[in-house]
């Protein structure tokens, strides 16, 4: 499903109108590199409304008395932390099917090992499940 906020919709004169600026204001800040309309083939800008989410945190951190250069360098370091963040995640979920695999693996060792069947409770225990194999091995014991 296409992301609608991504699509070019508004002219420079009703993106400026909506976002309380100037055109010449949008164009500053196109050339400055923080905004990039997409073009028509005719050269027309459309903006879209990620766009004019993007120039009213622009204009938020200009109020704050940011430079141009200076939220070109907040916005990079935004992207790298959001870039970080999603390694991040997909590091986490790498690590989390593998350690269900290794405590599949030691399950299916340990019933091979102990000759019966561990109680399903372990297999579904959320977290760490070898506390629990821990214990019924000191049972079996």
């Amino acid at each position: 499903m296409p992301d609608h906020r991504e699509e070019p919709v508004f002219a420079i004169s009703i993106a400026a109108k909506l976002l309380g600026s100037h055109p010449q204001t949008l164009r500053m800040y196109e050339r400055a590199g923080l905004v990039a309309p997409r073009r028509t083939s005719a050269g027309t800008r459309l903006y879209s409304v990620a766009d004019l989410q993007r120039i009213r945190r622009i204009q938020s951190y200009t109020h704050m008395g940011v430079n141009l250069e200076g939220v070109g360098v907040v916005f990079g370091l935004c992207e790298k932390l959001e870039q970080m963040q999603r390694d991040l995640e997909e590091r986490a979920e790498r690590i989390r099917r593998e350690m269900e695999q290794r405590m599949r693996k030691l399950v299916e060792e340990a019933e091979r090992l102990l000759g019966s069947r561990l109680p399903s409770e372990l297999l579904e225990d959320s977290g760490v499940g070898l506390a629990g194999v821990e214990e019924k091995e000191k049972q079996l014991r």
